[in-house]
């Protein structure tokens, strides 16, 4: 089977309609093969591309210079050839031609032959001189001059590394500074491909914001050791050193069949450079199959990325470096005004609300890699030794599914794609699910905020191949849910949730429709024995994430209409929003986890989480949905604006900067981490409000 990031990559890659593609045609090299070339570059006032040109029954090869007339490409008649030179690639830096291609065969004194990467520059294509040698045994070795004049160097070690071929980053003060040595040094990229897998970057793009554009290729060997290669792209901050998951654009499939090598390449397109385009669309030149080249035109992948603020995901250096960066830089950032503490508009003081701030998925970008989304921050980078669990990735489903729903985008799938992939490795064969890969079983809460959002992906995700395999994730894990949730009150309203979302599937399933009864009896036994007309509560402590108990009791009163469920839903609804607004006017004060609320107690003040806020948002908008009351509505704009300053520190939770959430309101202010859970539950609250603004009735 292909390894997981490929399959969850490739099933992202739909198009309405087949691309235009072609071949290109090469005369003037004796019947030899022409393919891995560049994409067309200018020089001297002439069109060029660069190729490798070798026999088909063998691997002796020759980088050779074309230009094009009528549709063919024949040798430039005065450019030097480098012979056993495989591979072109081309940059240009201080105006300066920069040619790399891999040397093969190169033997060493023991008589081993490997090959290396060397680095030609010159101004013209017949002055070009050698410069640089990479380390042994490494190619896709790519340049790209910053505009600071600095040179950024995208390398792939392997072995003890990088394995199979991982892809590394770092920055050189200047061309003479790159050394094979520093190449080797430098920091890899992680969370890009699984063991099985390896890749490499082919060319880099300077994108608007500053970041780096990367065109590269992702493989796998198939149990029958044919090789795929797919284009792919990602994105490089060079500044934090952090990348963004791998997208693939397209598939072998697409461009015009022919032969190839050998029948085990014959699924193989090695990216070779792009050419984008204004009107929003790029060609991609590559090599077909080890044996010709070709061009295929698709929609600028780099176009989200660049222009429109999307930020990369998940891939970080290895070294703590980046992180440590980031928070000197939130450090310093407060003494200018835009860490937490900065003042919000506030509803006490009579403002105006504030303006709704784009709704982006930036920030879970950043923190997702290719294995999931990381649970701590330290700043807004991930924080050293973070972990991944099953919990926030089924919430973090159902956060991207909530925006493609509300924005129509798909800007999420391929993280879908990714959280997918984690809860099915998460699931045993004895349909036990771990919450960390580590060991650690999935049981109450962390059980029921999976089964939720499963639950939510399978009845609301655009994408029909998302949401299948999410129900049967949630077909799977439901067995034993009764033990598996250990009657614990959050975790029983957590999986009522996501049964109510699947019912909306099959109001006929009875199974389900009876699970759900059940949850929505056991809370509502709850409310009636520890009730009094003072503590309209489930029992005799307000704790976490209150609000999603009355919440998951609207929901079970529209699946069944069971007045009970609607009454007490409302009743401790009303209870949470007192004790949450103590006076008209007030903001939202969220029960602090320093004590908590007890019955006959005061309720502590700090420190106050986003996943509470989150909660009273989604409560009260379910709440407005059911009974039509506009107090409901109110409530939830209300609730949502703590985000945004209007809280008892007058202090910003949401960045502006990242797209992210502030971990938690202390005594002090707001927290400088942006963490897995907190942004998780900002993107849901951002969304249902939205949502609520376009379509009450949608959920």
């Amino acid at each position: 089977m292909p390894p997981s990031v490929c399959v969850t990559l490739l099933s992202t890659l739909r198009r309405e309609n087949s691309p235009e593609s072609g071949k290109l045609t090469f005369q003037g090299v004796d019947g030899h093969d022409v393919y891995n070339i560049t994409a067309p570059f200018e020089i001297d006032g002439e069109t060029v591309i660069a190729g490798r040109v070798e026999r088909r029954e063998v691997e002796l090869s020759e980088i050779v210079f074309f230009v094009e007339c009528d549709g063919v490409w024949t040798p430039h008649p005065t450019a030097q050839r480098l012979r056993d030179l495989q591979d072109p690639c081309v940059t240009f830096v201080d105006d300066e031609l920069v040619l790399g291609g891999v040397r093969f065969p190169v033997e060493r004194p023991n008589g081993e032959k490997i090959w290396l990467m060397e680095f030609y520059r010159g101004r013209s294509l017949t002055a070009l001189r050698l410069f640089l040698q990479g380390p042994d045994k490494m190619k896709d070795i790519r340049l790209k001059q910053l505009p600071d004049g600095r040179i950024a160097v995208l390398t792939r070690p392997q072995g003890a590394k990088g394995g199979r071929g991982q892809i590394g980053f770092f920055i050189a003060e200047r061309l003479d500074a790159i050394t094979a040595g520093a190449i080797e040094a430098a920091p890899v990229l992680t969370g890009m491909f699984r063991a099985e897998e390896w890749g490499g970057a082919n060319e880099a793009h300077l994108l608007p914001d500053g970041r780096l554009g990367v065109l590269g290729h992702i493989a796998y060997f198939d149990d029958a050791e044919c090789r795929h290669y797919y284009p792919m792209i990602f994105t490089l901050d060079p500044t934090t050193g952090q990348a963004g998951a791998p997208q693939i654009i397209a598939r072998r499939d697409e461009f015009p069949s022919g032969p190839a090598k050998r029948p085990d390449l014959a699924d193989v397109i090695f990216s070779g450079g792009l050419v984008r385009h204004e009107d929003g669309t790029a060609m991609l030149y590559a090599g077909l199959s080890d044996a010709e080249a070709g061009w295929i035109r698709v929609p600028d992948p780099f176009l989200s990325h660049g222009d429109h603020g999307l930020a990369p995901m998940g891939a970080r250096l290895r070294n703590g470096a980046a992180i440590a960066l980031a928070t000197l830089m939130l450090a310093v950032g407060t003494s200018f005004g835009w860490a937490a503490t900065s003042a919000a508009p506030s509803a006490d003081r009579g403002d105006v609300p504030p303006a709704l701030p784009p709704y982006t998925l930036h920030h879970l970008q950043t923190l997702t890699d290719g294995t999931s989304v990381h649970e701590f921050a330290a700043g807004t980078g991930v924080a050293p030794r973070s972990d991944y669990c099953a919990e926030d990735t089924a919430r973090a489903l159902a956060a991207v599914t909530l925006h493609e729903q509300v924005t129509g985008k798909p800007d999420g799938r391929a993280l879908a794609a990714v959280y997918l992939q984690y809860l099915q490795h998460s699931l045993q064969s004895d349909g036990r699910l771990l919450n960390r890969l580590s060991g650690m079983e999935a049981t109450g809460d962390s059980y029921g905020r999976v089964l939720w959002g499963l639950g939510y992906a399978s009845r609301f995700s655009p994408d029909s191949a998302i949401a299948a395999e999410s129900r049967r994730l949630f077909d799977t894990i439901l067995p034993g849910h009764e033990t598996k949730l250990g009657g614990h009150l959050l975790a029983r309203a957590y999986a009522l949730q996501g049964l109510a979302y699947c019912l909306l599937l099959d109001p006929s399933d009875k199974a389900l429709r009876s699970a759900l009864i059940a949850q929505a009896d056991a809370l509502t036994a709850a409310y009636q024995q520890h009730r009094t007309p003072k503590w309209e509560w489930y029992c005799d402590r307000i704790t976490y994430d209150s609000g999603r108990v009355p919440l998951a009791l609207f929901l079970a009163y529209r699946a069944t209409n069971d007045g009970r469920y609607l009454a007490t839903a409302k009743a401790t609804l009303d209870f949470l929003l007192d004790v949450s607004f103590p006076a008209p006017g007030d903001v939202l004060s969220l029960v602090g986890n320093h004590g908590w609320y007890s019955r006959g107690g005061e309720p502590a003040r700090f420190d106050q989480q986003p996943i509470d806020a989150a909660a009273m948002v989604e409560a009260c908008v379910t709440a407005w949905r059911v009974t039509s009351d506009a107090r409901y509505a109110q409530a939830a704009r209300r609730s949502f604006d703590w985000f945004l300053g209007c809280n008892i520190s007058h202090a910003s939770l949401y960045d502006p900067a990242t797209g992210g959430c502030r971990d938690g309101l202390g005594a002090n202010g707001a927290s400088y981490n942006e963490g897995g859970e907190s942004t998780i539950m900002y993107l849901i609250a951002r969304g249902t409000v939205q949502e609520t603004l376009e379509n009450r009735d949608q959920r």
